[in-house]
């Protein structure tokens, strides 16, 4: 009986990233160009509130959820307003956009979903796929809260969400039915408790160790071995007291709402700081074996947690001194896994 209705719940969780596929394709049919990963639907802006909204708001109104979306657009969200956002522990007006539940970002298979406080940020199981890089920016962030101005926006993005960058489909030369565009991720039930064993796991360092990058420098995570050799197991601790780890759908921070295909899925997430701007983030799901994942072309596959993800060789990453942190180019060395992470790697893979 528990397998049956477990099989029941996978299948809605198909559904429901197929409906984020066709969301998409939507939009990209209205705006010929795919949405951002992050930066909200009218491009880069200088308030606050829109430069930081993530993908899963810019599809509301292909999600039938135009009313929501609306409410988004005519709320002052910036810091320092009465619905400000930027604090995940932050206690907000229950009538805010950012607490409002949405079930289609929910996975049934995830009891945790939609068990956060009435006056918080409401989650998501689901993720847009960052690539296969673990870089996620170049440079420090400013007083505001974004990446200094001069930096590049595109550092490690290669997946078909940019960040600040709306890609046609025409960018995926892999191949949309060979590049992945959304999975999902466990939630943990609480927030701001560290030492929790869940499924949804992290690890971080902010020190200068074998795989957390140089903090004078630039904040980048330097390899995958330190991390799978840090967090081990099925079940991991989240080390990140306050880490949002799904609490966040509008949120377009990397930690939240984002995954990489660096690690394989039901893996450890490893971050290199508790800001989260560069991290090594699994998808995982409470489907045995794997995760559903979504890929360009709108279909949903069931990808295991044993695809190949390349050598177990200590695979490191260049420092800032080379003028690329850690940047991945080319052929992802991560194997099968890595190639549907990446639009443009050069890659022959299917799946």
């Amino acid at each position: 009986m528990q397998a049956a209705r477990e099989a029941a719940r996978r299948m809605q969780c198909t559904n429901k990233l197929k409906q984020l596929g066709l969301a998409v394709h939507n939009y990209h049919d209205i705006n010929q160009a795919s949405p951002a990963g992050r930066c909200g639907p009218y491009g880069k802006e200088t308030t606050a509130a829109i430069n930081r909204y993530s993908i899963f708001v810019s599809i509301l109104p292909f999600m039938e959820l135009n009313s929501l979306y609306e409410q988004f657009m005519s709320t002052n969200l910036a810091a320092g307003a009465s619905d400000n956002w930027f604090g995940f522990a932050t206690t907000l007006s229950t009538t805010s956009p950012v607490v409002q539940n949405v079930p289609a970002y929910y996975c049934p298979s995830d009891a945790a979903g939609g068990t956060q406080p009435t006056n918080r940020h409401s989650g998501t199981n689901y993720r847009w796929c960052l690539g296969d890089n673990p870089s996620g920016q170049q440079g420090s962030i400013n007083a505001g809260g974004f990446i200094d101005k001069g930096h590049n926006y595109l550092r490690g993005h290669r997946g078909i969400f940019g960040y600040y960058t709306f890609y046609n489909f025409s960018a995926v030369t892999d191949g949309l039915s060979n590049t992945l565009i959304f999975s999902e991720r466990c939630l943990t039930m609480r927030m701001n408790v560290s030492s929790i064993k869940v499924r949804d796991a992290s690890v971080s360092s902010t020190s200068n160790s074998s795989w957390a990058g140089d903090a004078t420098n630039g904040r980048y995570l330097s390899s995958r071995k330190g991390c799978l050799d840090t967090a081990k197991g099925d079940e991991y601790i989240v080390a990140i007291a306050g880490t949002a780890l799904g609490w966040g759908f509008s949120h377009g921070l990397f930690s939240t709402t984002s995954f990489t295909t660096v690690l394989p899925p039901n893996g450890p997430s490893c971050y290199y700081s508790a800001d989260s701007w560069n991290a090594m983030i699994a998808p995982s799901s409470n489907h045995s074996g794997g995760v559903n994942a979504t890929v360009g072309d709108g279909s949903v596959r069931f990808i295991t947690q044993t695809i190949d993800t390349g050598p177990a060789t200590n695979l490191t990453f260049s420092t800032i001194a080379t003028g690329t942190i850690g940047e991945v180019t080319g052929k992802s060395p991560f194997g099968i896994w890595g190639a549907l992470g990446s639009r443009d790697g050069g890659e022959s893979v299917t799946f």
